[in-house]
């Protein structure tokens, strides 16, 4: 345990964030304004500070070397710094896309955000009997170093982030629907059927097996391969067949032992349908992916048509974080 509080320490104290500020900074200094809104310091330490923590322990158990590598070097500072400038960014998109959200009507309370997870936090420490300056002490010590506050701080910032993002999504996308129609064409050209599929060098033992297997009571012992699900595309990929085979086999043939062994230019195929997935055994499944893909298309153009202009007319400013 001491050593790795040691090594937390060390991993603090040489972070590029404290080359420019102290742990625990003024809560109103920016280390980025977005159009004209700060990202506060002690914002920015909520989000790395317990990161920092967890990596220090972690990698202390796994190797002490790197520890020591990643908290006393040029390299291993650099490399913190350049995390650092990660965070922010992730911060800075953040902060726009709340921005954007505002413009858009779909703006979350702070006020009474903050003050609703206020309440919650204050109420579980009740419940559980432990007081404000042990919650002080335990966050301290998880790299909240402005101890209960600052993780309320995180937990806000996230949390409004959240709220937005799902607000503005659900708003977008509530409409989306599949129709049958398209339910069937992606049946159709996704269609899967069960294969067993047994290849021989030359035609002759492929004859043969195929005759033994006509003749068998049993067809399906006699193959040693075991069924595999192919797509269309996917089963003329692998096994090189015709065009026309494939759409004999996928359009018209059932169920059972293909009558005739398939040649291609460097094999011999006996195959045994075993079966395929119905479009109503699948429909649930397809209906499904097919809605995601549309509401995925629906935000992808929202963040293309929206966010992206934004965030290019945006007027941001970041302060030095690094040593």
């Amino acid at each position: 345990m001491k050593k790795f509080l040691v090594i937390s320490l060390l991993v603090l104290f040489s972070a590029g964030i404290f080359a420019t500020s102290e742990i625990n900074p003024d809560k109103t200094t920016p280390v980025a304004t977005v159009n004209g809104e700060p990202i506060t310091m002690y914002e920015f330490l909520a989000e790395v500070m317990p990161n920092y923590m967890e990596i220090a322990k972690k990698v202390e158990e796994v190797d002490p070397l790197f520890s020591e590598v990643l908290t006393s070097t040029e390299a291993g500072k650099t490399l913190l710094t350049e995390y650092e400038k990660r965070v922010l960014a992730k911060m800075i998109e953040r902060k726009l896309f709340l921005q954007l959200a505002k413009q858009l009507d779909v703006a979350i309370d702070m006020q009474a955000l903050k003050e609703k997870i206020h309440n919650i936090i204050i109420q579980n420490l009740k419940e559980n009997n432990i007081s404000i300056e042990i919650a002080d002490l335990y966050y301290t010590l998880k790299g909240y170093t402005g101890g209960l506050e600052m993780y309320e701080v995180r937990v806000l910032n996230e949390t409004a982030y959240r709220q937005t993002y799902d607000a503005i999504y659900q708003a977008l996308t509530s409409d989306a629907t599949v129709t049958e129609e398209e339910i069937v064409q992606y049946y159709k050209a996704n269609k899967k059927i069960v294969l067993k599929i047994k290849g021989f060098d030359s035609f002759a033992p492929a004859y043969t097996f195929l005759n033994n297997a006509k003749a068998s009571d049993d067809p399906v012992s006699l193959f040693d391969v075991e069924d595999r699900e192919y797509t269309y595309e996917n089963l003329i990929k692998e096994t090189g067949i015709s065009t026309d085979t494939a759409v004999f086999l996928f359009d018209e043939f059932k169920k059972g032992l293909y009558p005739k062994v398939i040649s291609t230019e460097t094999k011999h195929y006996v195959v045994y349908l075993s079966g395929e997935k119905s479009l109503e055994e699948l429909r649930d499944e397809i209906s499904k992916k097919l809605l995601e893909e549309k509401k995925k298309n629906i935000w992808n153009t929202f963040i293309e048509q929206y966010f992206v202009p934004f965030r290019e007319q945006a007027i941001i400013e970041v302060g030095e974080i690094g040593g």
